[in-house]
């Protein structure tokens, strides 16, 4: 009886788990380098919206611009901007956001 119980929730565990795929990626993030910068991330329906703060990349003053994201197949995070797509996930060893040069603490 027990070991069945502990098969049911083990199940339960995993279905839920399932269901919340992507959810490691919601919330706010302070780049390691520069706590001037931060990723704001949401969900949107079935996809998701990365808001990026801080200073401008082109012009040097503050700056907040959105980009849409989407989860692929394998559960990294694919946000879209203007000089082409780039792949975020979180370092399951770290608990870090990266994106293979920058990262990311949660808050």
């Amino acid at each position: 009886m027990i070991k069945k119980m502990g098969v049911a929730l083990f199940t339960l565990g995993f279905l839920a788990a399932c269901g919340q795929s992507g959810s490691e990626y919601v919330g706010k993030w302070v780049s390691q380098k520069d706590n001037r910068v931060s990723l704001e991330i949401s969900t949107n329906g079935d996809s998701y919206i990365v808001r990026r703060n801080g200073p401008s990349l082109r012009a040097g003053h503050e700056d907040s611009v959105q980009y849409p994201a989407s989860l692929d197949e394998g559960g990294i995070l694919k946000v879209a901007n203007p000089w082409g797509p780039v792949s975020i996930t979180v370092d399951q060893s770290t608990g870090r956001l990266t994106d293979g040069e920058s990262e990311y603490v949660k808050k």
